[in-house]
């Protein structure tokens, strides 16, 4: 436990936020089956790659198991997919619940860990730069990113305005595919 409370004082953590956070993280190891150590390594990497203060640890504790148990994923795999997916999460204001909850669903059809993270990454890269191709593709589908202030919408504001367009243009799982590969790319696109 003392490694595990240095990792965390090392990621800028107080006392009173590792005392706050050691239940979570002790729950979280417990239930995943891993050391303390390691454990306490995955929150202070989820901290720093996507910008989260040092108070939030029992948040991330608890939305790693939460994960986890809902997921295929470990909170091991979802630890190598965050260390590459919040930097670029983190960037564009997606949060932590958010992420998760999309390695979720990756992690369920068989996209764990980095593999995971840089998909992810990858769509979140494409939805903030849109090159050509994916403006082309949203613009044809109605759909905007940004708010008229500028401001990126929300990733499941963007991917619910995506699916209502399917819907109300009536396109099939083929045409829908292609859509969504032109937006986020067929594969690692950076």
């Amino acid at each position: 436990a003392a490694q595990a409370m240095e990792n965390l004082a090392r990621a800028g953590m107080s006392a009173p936020d590792i005392q706050a956070t050691m239940p979570a993280l002790l729950n979280m190891s417990a239930a995943e089956g891993m050391g303390i150590d390691q454990a306490s390594g995955i929150l202070a990497s989820v901290q720093a790659g996507m910008n989260l203060g040092a108070d939030q640890g029992e948040r991330r504790a608890d939305v790693l198991a939460y994960t986890s148990a809902a997921s295929k994923n470990s909170i091991a795999t979802l630890g190598e997919a965050f260390k590459v997916v919040a930097p670029t999460a983190s960037s564009i204001g997606v949060e932590l619940e958010q992420v998760a909850a999309m390695l979720g669903v990756l992690g369920n059809k068989g996209f764990e860990g980095s593999e995971a993270g840089n998909a992810l990454a990858s769509s979140f890269s494409r939805l903030a730069r849109r090159p050509k191709e994916a403006r082309d593709a949203l613009n044809q589908l109605g759909v905007a990113v940004t708010t008229s202030s500028g401001q990126m919408r929300t990733i499941p504001d963007i991917l619910s305005a995506i699916n209502t367009s399917f819907k109300s243009k009536g396109l099939g799982e083929a045409e829908q595919l292609a859509y969504l590969s032109r937006i986020f790319g067929s594969g690692y696109d950076k």
